[in-house]
């Protein structure tokens, strides 16, 4: 009987350190290739761009920024038609004009009407899905054409852009499949209006790298001063 338990006892410790190794292993595995690495480098340092001089709107200039508000997933989606739709798009002074050629994560969720720029319900929610984890978005405020469920604005829809950011670098930390950018965050003149964005110091984003349905998307961590 002695002999039985001992058996038992050894048994249950080598399940229980092959389990712990195994749920180790799968944490620290990301199963992405170094192409899609490379990708989700190059377009964490776009999107920062995008949620820098787009979406983000009322950062109070914390030291620290991990939730969104509301306005600032509406702009967001907003802000990718300025982004898309080349033929309207005017950068603000001080805003880094995004290349849609390059910045390809959602090139293809907006579409251009004859007079309208429509926003499909679908590539709304997926989008704030992928960058925000939240499941559906109501676009308040901008029309929806129920018969072709997508959000339609006019090509002359805009609205005020609060920051601004340069000398945007990123860095890709395989074992815990992340990205973070760096970035010069430009934050309104409380002088005067020239220049119109002065320096407000460098700060970072962390994106976590994911995978759904075979497609590379980041996903919005945080939002942190520099450490100096």
């Amino acid at each position: 009987m002695k002999k039985v338990l001992t058996l038992l006892c050894a048994l249950v410790i080598l399940i229980c350190t092959v389990g712990c190794q195994y749920s180790k292993d799968n944490l620290v595995k990301t199963n992405f290739t170094s192409e899609e690495f490379a990708y989700a480098k190059e377009q964490a340092e776009f999107l920062t761009a995008h949620l820098i001089q787009y979406s983000f709107m009322d950062m109070g200039i914390d030291k620290f920024k991990k939730s969104v508000e509301p306005r600032e997933v509406s702009y967001f989606i907003l802000g990718a038609g300025g982004i898309y739709d080349t033929k309207t798009s005017d950068p603000n002074p001080g805003e880094i004009v995004i290349d849609p050629s390059k910045y390809t994560l959602y090139k293809d969720f907006i579409h251009r009407g004859e007079l309208t720029l429509e926003f499909p319900v679908k590539s709304v929610n997926q989008m704030v899905y992928e960058v925000f984890g939240i499941k559906e978005w109501d676009l308040n405020g901008i029309e929806l054409n129920e018969q072709k469920q997508q959000y339609e604005t006019n090509l002359e829809f805009g609205f005020g852009y609060v920051f601004g950011c340069e000398d945007i670098s990123s860095e890709v930390f395989e074992d815990t499949a992340t990205v973070v950018t760096t970035f010069m965050l430009l934050i309104p003149n409380p002088i005067s209006d020239t220049p119109f964005r002065v320096q407000g110091g460098y700060y970072t984003i962390t994106y976590q790298i994911m995978r759904e349905n075979e497609r590379i998307f980041l996903r919005f961590l945080n939002m942190e001063a520099k450490q100096e």
